[in-house]
């Protein structure tokens, strides 16, 4: 008998059905640019043979090591395609995450042009709501990528536009007009 991995690396509804809630249970997406599955060495074997199934379907191409741990990250297309094949995730939050790499797959940056810079949208928000956000609250609000919001908020906390504090583990922002905290 051929097992569920070997089946999965030639039938790809299967592959994107096994996938599905081991995305949403093992890989980290969300406030990432694309899914990634960290492992330490000690589970190679299976980390392996989910790789295997990945990369026979072209959602990656490279095992990437750092210090114990292994690991390797999905095409942001594939979360398309496995998405569309599988359907959608369990947890809510999880699959606006899921919405939001999907809808920004290949573009570039969050300001464009005549249209408003990520700097403004973020103070906007923050002055609207006068509470403290996350990076990845901020990025589902305003549908932009981590990257885009991290760097945007390095640089409004240089000028004075942005402050943050740390809550436990969690680091949040708000505008850094004290006039217009409440």
């Amino acid at each position: 008998m051929k097992s569920v991995y070997n089946r999965a690396m030639k039938d790809k509804t299967l592959a994107a059905s096994i996938l599905i809630p081991l995305i949403e249970f093992e890989f980290s997406f969300a406030a990432e640019e694309s899914p990634v599955l960290i492992q330490s060495k000690i589970n190679k074997r299976q980390l392996d043979k989910v790789f295997e199934i990945c990369k026979s379907h072209n959602w990656t191409t490279k095992i990437m090591s750092k210090g114990q741990n292994i690991g390797f990250k999905l095409h942001r297309n594939a979360l398309r395609e496995i998405c569309s094949i599988a359907g959608e995730f369990a947890d809510p939050v999880k699959n606006e995450w899921a919405k939001l790499l999907i809808e920004r797959e290949g573009m570039k940056g969050g300001y464009m042009g005549n249209k408003i810079s990520t700097e403004e949208k973020i103070l906007s928000l923050m002055k609207k709501s006068e509470r403290w956000w996350s990076i990845g609250e901020l990025c589902l609000a305003l549908r932009l990528m981590p990257s885009t919001i991290r760097e945007t908020l390095r640089e409004m906390e240089s000028t004075g536009k942005a402050k943050r504090r740390k809550e436990s583990k969690r680091v949040l922002w708000n505008h850094g007009n004290p006039s217009l905290d409440t």
